[in-house]
């Protein structure tokens, strides 16, 4: 919906927008309609680090790039390209304990999955072709 928003002429500004307020009104509809805003506020001022809501704004340029680039490349290469970088990123932080209660060592097996992702996506932009004009 993201790229469909951009080409239409919204621009990727007003896409990704839409998709984090569509998201936030989705959560707090379901969390009041399930009776849970008192307890999940609580819970929030209770045990959130602030630094956790600077790392959830470090998705605004993910989105803004998938808005902008699946116009260009396809659904299929954005994702495959998104699902990559993240998990290249990912072991990165792992390794150095962020998001995680102590750091998680690089294996042989979790550098080999690292591998994989990047070459999934090495055929994918290999395997495919940018079309040369948006079907409408």
């Amino acid at each position: 919906m993201n790229g469909q928003l951009a080409q239409a002429g919204a621009g990727s500004l007003v896409a990704g927008w839409f998709s984090y307020v569509g998201t936030l009104v989705t959560t707090v509809l379901i969390l009041v309609v399930r009776g849970r805003s008192r307890s999940t506020t609580h819970a929030l001022r209770r045990d959130a680090r602030w630094w956790w809501f600077v790392v959830g704004l470090c998705g605004i340029p993910i989105v803004l790039g998938m808005a902008a680039g699946i116009p260009v490349v396809g659904v299929a290469l954005a994702s495959v390209s998104a699902v990559a970088g993240q998990t290249v990123a990912s072991l990165g932080l792992d390794a150095r304990g962020v998001g995680v209660p102590e750091p998680i060592r690089l294996t042989g097996r979790r550098v080999l999955a690292g591998l994989t992702a990047v070459a999934g996506l090495a055929v994918a932009v290999i395997g495919g072709r940018v079309p040369s004009r948006v079907v409408r």
